[in-house]
């Protein structure tokens, strides 16, 4: 039996297990094969069998920054990018490697980001996500033409037509704006709109009512993990396409299940996310 050290740390109720392969003296990410992150991500991401969590994020030496953040779906897919993932990765980053970093570069598979401690105490972090990609071709999405945006597109989806949105802010979203969020079958619609043909590589969906043009409520069902409180690059794709469509500012509160998040598309095209990130619990995990 080996023993490995985890953290739980969770973003507006977006929750992760976090193994940090820089300081696990050899068991975690080093010597002659690397762990298969695929099986330790379904292990302990169960929430009766393992420790619960909606992803599993991994501390790496990065290759174009001083550290990489890689997350693993429940079903041991690997992300591309995750915005709540991101602050509660650099958070643990303050607490255990930069006591006194203001600002962390982080590499992850959407390329590198840059995140600010926006408080004292290093709870609220501003990430800066990139530059959404609009092109269907980018998001992806099938269709034409390839290199103009999905907006409003009538799609039939388990009997019901919706006229859904695509965007890529870090991963593919499908974003759909509806009078009633609470009253919408997220647990229905959300796998089928998930899994559409539409979407070659699956894509979250962020389901969207406006309550003024600077405040959104939003539910979310996110690829290969389901209904989560919340989810960061899924808030920053409501944003750009509600602003598209004329019903949100470039700066918005998008209010989410598990909390509120601060989205700002500003002018140069760069998406800004301010939010919180909360260390739960630290523990050992006897793996047989």
């Amino acid at each position: 039996m080996s023993a490995h050290r985890f953290y739980k740390l969770q973003g507006n109720g977006n929750d992760f297990v976090l193994l940090d392969a820089l300081t696990q003296g050899g068991q975690v990410g080093h010597g002659a094969s690397l762990p298969d992150w695929k099986a330790w991500a379904i292990r302990l991401c169960d929430r009766r069998f393992g420790v619960g969590a909606d992803g599993l994020l991994v501390v790496e030496r990065g290759e174009r920054a001083p550290y990489r953040m890689r997350i693993f779906n429940p079903d041991g897919s690997e992300a591309e990018m995750c915005g709540n993932g991101i602050r509660c990765f650099a958070r643990y980053l303050r607490l255990r490697h930069e006591p006194h970093a203001e600002r962390l570069t982080i590499e992850t598979g959407a390329g590198v980001r840059i995140v600010h401690r926006a408080d004292a105490e290093g709870r609220i972090w501003t990430v800066e996500m990139g530059v959404p990609r609009l092109a269907r071709q980018a998001v992806p999405a099938l269709g034409s033409p390839p290199d103009q945006p999905m907006l409003q597109e009538p799609l039939q989806v388990a009997g019901h037509t919706l006229p859904l949105s695509a965007v890529n802010t870090g991963t593919p979203h499908a974003v759909l704006f509806v009078d009633d969020v609470q009253q919408f079958p997220l647990e229905t619609l959300g796998p089928a709109i998930e899994h559409h043909p539409l979407f070659p590589e699956r894509a979250n969906v962020q389901v969207a009512q406006v309550m003024r043009p600077d405040y959104v409520m939003v539910r979310t069902w996110e690829r290969s993990a389901g209904a989560t409180l919340a989810c960061g690059t899924g808030a920053c794709a409501v944003l750009v396409i509600g602003h598209l469509l004329g019903w949100l500012d470039r700066q918005a509160t998008v209010r989410m299940p598990g909390g509120e998040l601060r989205i700002e598309w500003r002018e140069d095209n760069q998406l800004l996310m301010t939010g919180p990130a909360v260390e739960v619990f630290e523990g050992v995990w006897l793996r047989e």
